[in-house]
């Protein structure tokens, strides 16, 4: 009994004794790590562009770009951020930038616009953004492409507008250099771009157009450069897809959608320039810059005819810009070489009264000029 007693009480101590031989060292497992999906919500409180906290608490007040800002706080694929942008008008003083899960939720197209100034893009995307009920507008971009939208990631939009934004490269409403882009039930209208995609430039990615609407976006070539010292004047630059321009999509998907009064029209050509008269002062018969000729061809105009299921056909023209005439070349280069041809008013006379005998060389040399200049008048008179 006795020994059953101190094998029990042995027992019950042996978790002490290991603790003292370990040196009162606690062994514990790290727990398994659990990644929770988590989302945001974000109300926009102020109109102006500022940055006022929010960014970081996500509380009031917030602007766009802070609640934009706290969106891009919060990465990663499980985590989502949904701003409700208030029905109003939304001036940026610089481009949005979304790196994040965003979903902007406004209160109408017609009543909340977020407004490029015509002075900056309005929103670069590189994460997913969705843009429900709100108006893109004014946006201007001088980079390259996308005055209004610059999509790299998977952009959609429902019953939105992008409108009256411009780019000095492609894309004047939306350019899209990868990833998605899906418009439900949406506008696209009265964007201009140089080159290529009036509405919407596709470099890469897939594209799905639901109900929506391309209206009078347009797409010009640049100018071609002027001729200098009588050159010819340069071509204009060419002009592609007033609603969109396509490089690669797949897949390219539209439905129930309407193209109207899209149009590309090739740059204009550069003007020939007349060449201006020259060479070193006293010589005797001025230096003449050549007869300008006709100004260069008006660029190529491809896609202004658009595809859709109720088509109206856009327009797609060349302009060609006229040189100066070259009877006008021809006509100054005549008066240019009468003007050389005529004699030379005699020198005055020296104090000391030089003989009359020298004046004969000087009507000689006159003579030599006439004789000289005749050739450049008559070839003028030939090619007339």
């Amino acid at each position: 009994m006795r020994q059953r007693m101190i094998r029990a009480l042995a027992r019950s101590f042996r978790p002490w004794l290991i603790a003292i031989v370990l040196g009162g060292l606690t062994l514990t497992t790290a727990p398994t790590a659990v990644v929770h999906a988590a989302s945001f919500a974000v109300t926009v409180t102020a109109a102006a562009d500022s940055t006022n906290g929010c960014a970081t608490s996500g509380m009031a007040p917030c602007s766009l770009r802070d609640a934009i800002g706290f969106a891009n706080t919060h990465t990663g694929a499980a985590n989502t951020t949904t701003i409700t942008l208030p029905a109003n008008s939304y001036a940026l003083m610089s481009s949005l930038s979304v790196q994040a899960n965003v979903t902007i939720n406004g209160g109408g197209a017609s009543t909340t616009m977020i407004d490029g100034r015509n002075s900056v893009r309005v929103v670069s995307s590189g994460g997913n953004l969705t843009i429900n009920n709100v108006t893109i507008q004014h946006g201007k971009d001088t980079s390259g492409g996308g005055g209004g939208i610059y999509n790299a990631g998977n952009l959609m939009l429902n019953n939105s507008v992008v409108s009256n934004n411009t780019s000095t490269g492609t894309g004047g409403g939306i350019y899209n250099v990868s990833g998605t882009l899906a418009l439900n039930n949406s506008a696209v209208s009265n964007n201009s771009a140089v080159s290529s995609g009036g509405g919407v430039y596709v470099n890469a990615g897939a594209i799905t157009m639901t109900n929506s609407q391309f209206t009078a976006n347009h797409v010009t070539g640049a100018p071609g450069p002027s001729g200098s010292g009588g050159g010819n004047g340069g071509n204009g630059g060419s002009a592609t897809g007033g609603a969109i321009s396509i490089i690669l999509a797949d897949p390219f998907s539209v439905t129930g959608s309407a193209f109207t009064e899209n149009t590309a029209t090739g740059g204009t050509g550069g003007a020939g320039i007349v060449g201006i008269a020259g060479g070193a002062a006293g010589g005797l018969f001025p230096a003449e810059g050549g007869a300008g000729t006709d100004g260069g061809s008006g660029g190529d105009a491809t896609g202004g005819r658009s595809q859709s299921r109720r088509r109206t056909p856009s327009r797609s023209r060349g302009v060609p810009s006229p040189g100066i005439p070259r009877w006008e070349a021809m006509a100054a280069l005549a008066a240019t070489a009468a003007k050389a041809a005529a004699p030379l008013p005699p020198a005055a006379p020296a104090a000391s009264a030089a003989p009359a005998a020298s004046a004969a060389p000087a009507a000689s040399a006159a003579t030599a000029a006439t004789h000289r200049v005749a050739p450049c008048l008559m070839a003028a008179a030939r090619s007339r």
